[in-house]
């Protein structure tokens, strides 16, 4: 009896451990089948670089029988270093799009930086208006000079008794010149500064001969004609064109004879000597590469030499002077122009010595020129 009930016993221990181990192992396999379910659900996508663009594909799943806790640390684990991943690839991509960015001008701050720089730098020279003002002009050529000296109202035109005065005509004689304007502070600056210059002009008559009434060359003497001038102009740009203003201190003499002791003592035409004041304005307006220009202005006479001194002592005189010209810049350094100059003399005589040999209400002494000349053209600063 003893014997059946401990048999007894022991079927129902065994009995209640197999129930037991096959419900924990019932319970444990369909944890880890939802637990396999859900991390193939929530595993992110491993994104893979390829040359023709960016291919996704799954993590393979788990498929050993390890320790649930160790599979949970692993999966965790993946999870981040997937996750870490693509933002890695992000923070790449934005570098290097910041890197092209950079390269085309407008991708880091020092780039930035260098950008104000360079328009800082460009600002001065579109405010003083681009390209910089002519600091040194210089033009030398050949001139022909045309002269007439002319007595106007003369007794003879009311006394045929009376002598009639000769008149003078230099048809074309060679005057080489050049003639400079030199602005210092160009180098300097481009302010109003810039704009103050310093002229000179020099031309002389050479191989020129003057004949007598009769044909023969006045006492074997070579035609003297010369004229300097010195004095400071200003200029007023008007963007490409220019206004300018001067004034000068200038000597012109025209000898026709050695000496001039005046008709009494047997002159033809009066030798003259001007020492003037002349003030004009003249314009120029570029039309690239060609330049138009125009100058118009007076000499105040203040002695005219063995006219006033010898001839007439009443002598008055006013003057203009005019011209025009056309020039061709070949380079920005050199060019070539061309002109006409008007020159012009008027005296008035009166009241009239008419006691004088030779007597006139007045005269006229006139120069008209055209010139060629190579221009040089150096920049300021």
């Amino acid at each position: 009896m003893h014997a059946r009930l401990t048999r007894v016993l022991l079927v129902v221990s065994i009995a209640f451990v197999f129930v037991g181990v096959s419900s924990t192992a019932a319970a444990a396999k369909k944890k880890k089948h939802a637990h396999k379910t859900h991390h193939h659900a929530s595993k992110p996508a491993k994104a893979t670089g390829t040359s023709g663009g960016t291919k996704a594909t799954a993590a393979p799943a788990e498929e050993d029988d390890e320790d649930e806790g160790e599979e949970s640390a692993e999966d965790d684990e993946k999870q981040g270093d997937a996750k870490a991943k693509p933002k890695a690839k992000a923070a790449a991509s934005d570098e290097g799009s910041g890197e092209a960015s950079a390269d085309k001008g407008g991708g880091d701050d020092d780039d930035g930086d260098a950008s104000v720089v360079r328009r800082k730098a460009k600002r001065p020279v579109s405010e003083e208006g681009g390209s910089a003002p002519v600091a040194l002009e210089l033009s030398a050529g050949p001139r022909l000079v045309h002269r007439t000296f002319d007595f106007h109202d003369p007794l003879s035109d009311h006394n045929p008794t009376a002598l009639k005065p000769y008149s003078y005509v230099l048809p074309a004689g060679p005057a080489p010149f050049v003639d400079l304007a030199f602005y210092p502070l160009a180098f300097a600056t481009r302010g109003f500064l810039a704009n103050i210059g310093l002229i000179g002009r020099y031309e002389k008559l050479i191989g020129t001969k003057t004949s007598a009434p009769d044909g023969a060359t006045a006492q074997g003497f070579a035609t003297y004609g010369q004229q300097l001038e010195v004095g400071a102009r200003v200029r007023l740009p008007l963007g490409a064109h220019e206004i300018g203003v001067g004034a000068s201190y200038g000597k012109q003499a025209f000898h026709v004879s050695a000496n001039d002791p005046g008709p009494s003592a047997g002159s033809t035409v009066p030798n003259v000597d001007y020492t003037f004041i002349g003030a004009g304005v003249d314009a120029r307006l570029r039309l690239h590469p060609i330049e138009l220009g125009a100058h118009v202005g007076t000499r105040f006479v203040s002695k005219t030499g063995a006219l006033a001194e010898q001839w007439f002592n009443t002598t008055k005189t006013s003057s203009i002077a005019a011209g025009v010209s056309v020039a061709y810049q070949i380079t920005p350094i050199f060019g070539v122009v061309a002109g006409a100059d008007l020159l012009r003399y008027a005296f008035n005589f009166n009241p009239v010595d008419t006691s004088s040999l030779v007597v006139a209400g007045g005269a006229v002494d006139q120069y008209i020129s055209g010139f060629l000349a190579l221009r040089v053209s150096i920049p300021g600063g």
